[in-house]
C-alpha cells in the first residue's frame, strides 16, 4: 500500500509534537504536549512499542510528573512535582528525542506533502479515487482513499479561518450523503 501523508504543519506529530520555549532558551524548557506520554493497554501495542524501544524511539517515562503554575507578569513560572504515588496509571513511555519520533516511526515508508493546507477534495465516482486540492487550487494528488484525522477539516470555524468551505463539508454536499453531510 502506497501512503501519502499531507499535513498543514511543518513536519509530523500534531498533538505528539514537542515545543522548546524559544523566549527562554536559557532554561531549556522543552514541553511535550497534547500527548505527553502514553502507556501501554493490548499485547498488539505493546509489541510495536518494543520494537520501538529497540529501534531507540521511545523509552519509559522515569521523569517526574509536574504542573506548571503561573504567577503574575513580574513572577517566574513555578512547577510543583505530582508524587508518583498519587497517580494511578500503568507504566509510561515517551518519544526519543521527543514525541513526534512516534509518529515518524510509525509513518515509515510514507511519502510527505507538509506545509499544504487541503482545501477541497474532489471524488471521481466513474474512477472510484479522490483528488485533493491546496488552497491554490492546484492538485495535490490523486488517490483511491482518503483518511482524515482532524475534525477541522468539517467544521463550521474552517471557512472563518481559512476563507473557504470545509472540505468534508463540501464533499459530502457533492456526493449529496445525508450520513456525510450531518456530522
Amino acid at each position: 500500500v502506497n501512503v501519502t501523508i499531507v499535513e498543514m504543519g511543518r513536519g509530523l506529530g500534531g498533538r505528539m509534537a514537542t515545543r522548546r520555549a524559544r523566549e527562554a532558551e536559557h532554561l531549556a524548557i522543552a514541553v511535550n504536549h497534547g500527548a505527553p506520554a502514553f502507556s501501554v493497554s493490548t499485547a498488539a501495542f505493546r509489541a510495536l512499542v518494543e520494537e520501538m524501544v529497540a529501534a531507540g524511539v521511545v523509552r519509559p517515562y522515569d521523569g517526574k510528573t509536574c504542573v506548571l503554575h503561573f504567577g503574575d507578569a513580574a513572577a517566574a513560572p513555578r512547577f510543583e512535582p505530582v508524587e508518583a504515588e498519587r497517580m494511578e496509571r500503568p507504566p509510561m513511555a515517551i518519544g526519543v528525542p521527543g514525541m513526534s519520533s512516534v509518529c515518524e516511526f510509525l509513518a515509515r515508508g510514507a511519502a510527505f506533502r507538509f506545509s499544504t493546507m487541503v482545501a477541497r477534495i474532489a471524488r471521481d465516482a466513474d474512477e472510484g479515487s479522490y483528488t485533493l486540492y491546496d488552497k491554490g487550487g492546484d492538485a495535490v494528488g490523486t488517490f483511491d482513499a482518503v483518511v482524515v484525522t482532524s475534525h477541522s477539516a468539517a467544521h463550521s470555524r474552517w471557512s472563518a479561518v481559512f476563507k473557504v468551505p470545509p472540505p468534508l463539508k463540501a464533499l459530502a454536499d457533492e456526493a449529496g450523503s445525508a450520513l456525510l453531510q450531518s456530522l
